[in-house]
């Protein structure tokens, strides 16, 4: 194995790790901390972009429907796409079936954590739009190969 392979290696594993860590930090948070959060940034949305007109309401289903988007499918999204590129670095059979594993097994986790976070509740449909999100890259990846005949 070259130099630079064993470089790209680490440096995709590490992303890998440092975003599943963040993943599950945040799954940690109460559900007062995300709302603060959220609730500063969607203040601050409505009154640069909509000049405060927002219900309350209105606020509410903008912030968890991007959270959903960014929190959930994006970020896992992100994972997906280090991890991928750590596993084609990998000399093993089954490579990619680690990552999807390691993907299956993070969306998981996360809503483990949040059992025991104040305020939060886990969700399986969090757990589908978490590994989804996470398969979006491999997926696309894959079906491109395919086409192509690599």
């Amino acid at each position: 194995m070259g130099k630079k392979r064993l470089i790209k290696r680490i440096i995709y594993g590490l992303l890998t790790m440092a975003i599943a860590a963040f993943i599950c930090f945040t799954s940690t948070r109460t559900q007062d901390d995300h709302a603060g959060l959220g609730g500063n940034l969607i203040a601050f949305i409505n009154n640069v972009f909509f000049g405060g007109m927002l219900s309350e309401s209105e606020q509410s289903s903008i912030l968890g429907v991007a959270g959903k988007l960014f929190g959930h499918f994006l970020l896992f999204s992100l994972d997906g796409l280090f991890a991928l590129l750590f596993v084609y670095e990998l000399d093993v059979k089954h490579r990619y079936l680690y990552a999807i594993l390691f993907g299956l097994a993070l969306s998981n986790l996360g809503e483990f954590i949040q059992l025991f976070s104040a305020g939060r509740v886990a969700s399986f449909s969090d757990v589908l739009i978490d590994f989804m999100g996470f398969l979006l890259i491999p997926s696309f990846t894959y079906m491109h190969r395919k086409q192509k005949g690599l």
